[in-house]
């Protein structure tokens, strides 16, 4: 089932070098996020996820919250399987976490996950064979780090994105 989301999105450099990698993985025939073409394919950092759409007060705190924050580079400590998905994992500062946490206090009606969250952008999703696209991916041109720079709200009914911060970077 798909959820509605808080995503953050990259700064265009950030941008392009995620997408950069998933077109290396898909020219050496791996899985690989190059192959969804719809408009909503950005690479990002999923801040939450919600089983139900959150009211409209989300979009407002958010955007209070994360333009003081915005933009923020961080670093990519490894590249993991996680389920059947391969992701850059990232590390990011406590600020951003004590952020997450503050738009999730709010929204808590909204069933959002309750797993760990792990800080990633997806490289590919529903791998038949994650530790193969994985080996693959540690050779590609894996960015340092990326520069997180704008946020957006996923409505998975409407399949469209709302802009709450602006990339500006």
């Amino acid at each position: 089932m798909a959820r509605h989301a808080l995503e953050l999105t990259l700064a265009r450099g950030s941008d392009a070098a995620v997408r950069a990698l998933w077109e290396w993985l898909s020219t050496r025939d791996m899985a690989s996020l190059a192959r969804h073409r719809g408009d909503s394919n950005a690479p990002h950092l999923t801040l939450a996820a919600f089983d139900n759409r959150p009211d409209d007060a989300l979009d407002t705190t958010a955007e209070l919250v994360l333009t003081s924050l915005l933009p923020m580079t961080v670093p990519v400590r490894s590249i993991e399987v996680l389920g059947a998905a391969v992701a850059l994992v990232l590390t990011v500062p406590a600020t951003l976490e004590a952020a997450r946490d503050q738009l999730q206090r709010g929204t808590r009606h909204t069933g959002q996950l309750s797993v760990p969250w792990v800080p990633h952008v997806s490289l590919a999703l529903r791998c038949p064979i994650p530790a193969q696209v994985l080996a693959t991916a540690r050779r590609g041109p894996v960015p340092e780090r990326v520069t997180l720079a704008g946020a957006r709200r996923w409505d998975p009914q409407l399949r469209e994105v709302t802009t709450i911060v602006p990339v500006l970077a």
